[in-house]
């Protein structure tokens, strides 16, 4: 997959302000007492908020009550739940389709943001710059290896279509018979008596073909 944009991280808010008037960069907002009124997202259309990535209340007392293993399975916890899910599933859908992200965190302790860069890691394979001056400088990197969790939550969120997925997708990795059905129903290809093995095939062809040929296109059936 090629990105268009990285995933950064800094607390300087004027680096924010500066930032979030370049078009091709999003500010994610974790200032949950919007304590800088220029990175108020209802006023700067660069600026996302972004709280839905903080601590819950839950999570901030196990951490205040020095209980370090509780704070690392409730925040996990946190950032697992569906919602959570796909708000970041939209912010790499950003990254894919338009450009840079930046998180600003004015007040999240030392060891949240220690758990959200590793999570981030561990879970979706993305390096998040630390770099506190600016965090444009440092490199974006991600691990390949995650591509088709990537695909599956852009696809999941309609962010791409089932061409786009089948010719980002690792020809080293299965396609489960869940995203197959999905797949077959976008697709619809054409099938000689109703063989579903056919449409299968034609789909798994047609995911080889489109690293070859992006524009490469297969007969499908007009009536479902």
């Amino acid at each position: 997959m090629n990105f268009k944009g990285g995933l950064y991280l800094t607390n300087d808010a004027n680096l924010c302000i500066q930032l979030s008037m370049n078009p091709n960069i999003k500010i994610i907002n974790l200032d949950e007492d919007n304590t800088v009124p220029q990175l108020n997202p209802e006023t700067n259309r660069g600026v996302f908020m972004g709280t839905i990535l903080c601590p819950s209340v839950e999570t901030t007392w196990k951490e205040i009550d020095g209980d370090s293993t509780g704070f690392a399975a409730s925040y996990y916890d946190d950032l697992m739940q569906p919602d959570v899910i796909d708000y970041i599933m939209a912010l790499i859908g950003y990254m894919y389709t338009r450009g840079d992200l930046v998180i600003f965190y004015p007040d999240l302790s030392v060891s949240a943001i220690q758990f959200l860069y590793e999570f981030f890691w561990s879970q979706y394979g993305f390096h998040i710059s630390l770099t506190p001056q600016n965090p444009l400088q440092d490199v974006f990197r991600f691990d390949p290896n995650k591509t088709d969790i990537y695909l599956i939550g852009l696809y999941s969120l309609k962010i791409i279509d089932a061409y786009v997925l089948l010719r980002e997708w690792p020809l080293n990795k299965p396609i489960t018979d869940q995203l197959m059905s999905q797949l077959h129903f976008e697709i619809n290809p054409y099938m000689h008596n109703g063989n579903f093995k056919d449409a299968y095939d034609s789909i798994m062809n047609l995911c080889v073909s489109l690293h070859n040929n992006p524009n490469m296109r297969i007969p499908v059936h007009f009536n479902r």
